[in-house]
């Protein structure tokens, strides 16, 4: 064997293809084809699936008694159905990096909405829809919201307040 052979580097070390068939996360498909997360397991027969979406989505970040007024917040901009679907595929980018779904058993409409949420927040990143300050928006008005119905994030939040923050500094650094 050589020492240069011309998919290795200096060391003998292999390197990454720089096949362009091979760029995507699987070989031969691009990292954005439908091919991944065709329909998101959403059923044929559902109509209007991100409009639904969307709906659910900000009922979760402004729940009962809440003193936003939906329509008059950001939120119906953010989490309008035509960027839901954007910023799905733009999860699709994230999901190719760091598979965190089953995508075979995946089922969009009957997942957590904290978690579409999140994936909503993860995918905007790759929009070109939103700003970075935009997404921080986002992510402020969801992890409110992630804290309220969780009942590890909740417990761990009254924990935390009664104990003194030296006993936390591990959790910041």
């Amino acid at each position: 064997a050589q020492m240069f052979q011309a998919d290795a580097d200096r060391n003998g070390q292999a390197r990454p293809s720089a096949d362009p068939a091979r760029a995507g996360a699987l070989p031969g498909i691009d990292s954005t084809s439908p091919v991944l997360f065709p329909d998101w397991g959403v059923p044929p027969s559902s109509q209007h699936p991100y409009q639904q979406l969307s709906s659910q989505i900000i009922n979760f970040l402004t729940p009962p008694g809440s003193p936003l007024h939906p329509p008059a917040t950001a939120l119906n901009q953010f989490f309008q159905p035509d960027n839901i679907r954007d910023f799905l595929e733009g999860y699709a980018h994230f999901h190719v990096h760091w598979s965190v779904l089953h995508i075979p058993t995946f089922r969009i409409m009957e997942t957590y909405v904290g978690l579409l949420a999140c994936m909503c927040c993860v995918g905007a990143c790759y929009s070109d829809r939103v700003t970075g300050a935009n997404v921080r928006e986002m992510i402020d008005y969801v992890s409110p919201a992630l804290e309220v119905s969780s009942r590890v994030l909740a417990s761990l939040s009254e924990d935390m307040q009664s104990r003194p923050i030296h006993d936390y500094q591990y959790l910041g650094h």
